[in-house]
């Protein structure tokens, strides 16, 4: 199980124009030198390079543009299916607490914007969290409904929760035990394709205890993602 402690993260925000943490490719205030501009183009008299300018066989002032590091959408989307709810010597229930409290604790210490979509049998309004409208306070009272709240069914809303990321590359983070048919995984990333998307496993009591004992051998077969 994890505390939910702060982790570090980094992911490309090609173009997002908010600035942030993050390298992407729009031009703006940054420390890392992109290209030169002409001074029409790029009308910002402090970055004039002098050396490239007398270099320039237009004779026009060249000024230095720098990539802009950029804000990143960051979700986390949650299995809250029957087995999701398993209590025994790992609780599932509250590795998504942990889990739910760890990124937004993280997205926020890192300036991002956070969101959180919970998937079970239906998608239920009272646990999603928007980046657009991300209260102080949401994130607490999210974990205390789903401490709150008794599992059942599949998590067949998992493909609904695509349709609430935004349309430019995010950093999802997919918690889950992953206990449904391999077809309904496939679609699910098929339909976060456009995305970075870090598979969260939760395990059972006995794989947990295979996983302690083979902890080496699985790191080398299970490279990405991580075992919760």
């Amino acid at each position: 199980m994890i505390e939910n402690n702060i982790f570090h993260y980094r992911k490309a925000a090609p173009y997002n124009v908010f600035p942030g943490a993050h390298a992407s490719k729009v031009v703006g205030n940054g420390l890392l030198f992109k290209h030169h501009q002409p001074l029409i183009a790029a009308p910002d008299p402090r970055h004039i390079d002098l050396r490239a300018s007398l270099l320039n066989p237009f004779a026009e002032y060249q000024v230095k543009s720098f990539q802009q590091q950029s804000r990143l959408d960051v979700f986390l989307l949650a299995d809250l299916s029957a087995s999701m709810g398993f209590h025994g010597n790992y609780n599932k229930l509250q590795a998504v607490i942990d889990c739910l409290l760890s990124v937004a604790k993280s997205a926020h210490a890192t300036g991002d914007r956070f969101g959180f979509v919970g998937c079970g049998q239906v998608l239920n309004q009272q646990l999603l969290i928007s980046p657009a409208n991300l209260q102080q306070g949401r994130v607490i009272d999210i974990a205390q409904r789903i401490k709150a709240t008794v599992f059942t069914g599949k998590a067949n809303s998992l493909l609904q929760a695509a349709d609430y990321l935004p349309n430019s590359s995010a950093l999802v983070f997919l918690l889950s035990d992953f206990y449904m048919p391999i077809k309904i995984i496939q679609q699910q990333m098929q339909r976060l394709n456009k995305h970075t998307v870090v598979p969260l496993v939760t395990v059972s009591d006995i794989l947990l205890q295979i996983c302690h004992q083979n902890r080496s051998e699985l790191a080398l077969k299970e490279p990405c993602g991580a075992f919760l």
